[in-house]
């Protein structure tokens, strides 16, 4: 299987082209790249003569998300995403918005300040959401709608590769980690990393929701699966299991 990363974005997002090397057949997960990182992305998928199938959104987070414009637009690819989260897709601020008009805290994603504005552009392809402490912002920039929506035990076939999509909800509502069983490799976009889990103190986060997943969902896989996250390093669902603190709260 050829996997590619490219940690892109303003929170290195791990982007990743996964391919069959026989037809060159290969989808891209989770291209949260600004438009100078697309450019090298779409150099390395043409200097590999790749044919990119899908774009893989493994929940609707910005980050996750912000190149799937542009990345459509040049390789015509399929946007699919689990069902919950496909309707964030063209509003990715609809989340914060709700939570200003309900008078709830909206966080700032990167010091966890209460003080934070958001501003959404006229042309609604983006908004700004920006924090009054730390001086951090972000482009919630708009998405073209799926093209395709996902629910849990679906199956994305990538070449010979089947990956099983196995919804983990928790990050958000709609957040899916995908598994090949053939090569024990799973993507766990930000329900797992190495050492940690994925946030739940953002729109439609659920910490009782994650750890199901957690514990119920990919901590039953072999303990040799590789996994591959959204965010840091590759670890294994053995190494989790042992040392992941989080795990066993």
């Amino acid at each position: 299987m050829l996997i590619k990363n490219f940690v892109v974005g303003f929170v290195n997002t791990n982007c990743y082209i996964v391919g069959y090397e026989r037809t060159k057949e290969a989808a891209v997960i989770d291209p949260g790249f600004n438009d100078d990182e697309g450019k090298k992305i779409l150099g390395g998928i043409k200097n590999n003569n790749l044919t990119i199938r899908y774009i893989i959104n493994t929940h609707a987070h910005t980050d996750h998300t912000s190149g799937n414009k542009i990345l459509k637009r040049e390789t015509g690819a399929e946007i699919v995403i689990h069902k919950n989260d496909a309707p964030l897709l063209p509003e990715p601020w609809k989340g914060f918005l709700e939570m200003i008009k309900l008078q709830k805290i909206t966080p700032c994603p990167a010091c966890g300040s209460q003080s934070v504005n958001l501003k959404v552009f006229e042309n609604k392809e983006k908004a700004v959401l920006k924090c009054n402490e730390c001086g951090f912002s972000i482009d919630l920039l708009a998405s073209p709608p799926a093209d395709r929506t996902l629910e849990d035990g679906d199956i994305i076939e990538i070449g010979n590769y089947k990956f099983q999509v196995i919804h983990t909800p928790g990050h958000t509502s709609g957040s899916i980690s995908l598994y090949c069983k053939e090569e024990k490799i799973l993507f766990s976009g930000d329900t797992l990393f190495a050492g940690s889990i994925g946030r739940t103190d953002l729109p439609y986060s659920s910490a009782e929701e994650i750890m199901y997943s957690l514990k119920e969902k990919l901590m039953t896989l072999p303990d040799n699966t590789l996994v591959y996250p959204g965010h840091g390093d590759v670890t294994t669902i053995g190494k989790e299991r042992k040392t992941n603190p989080y795990i066993h709260i």
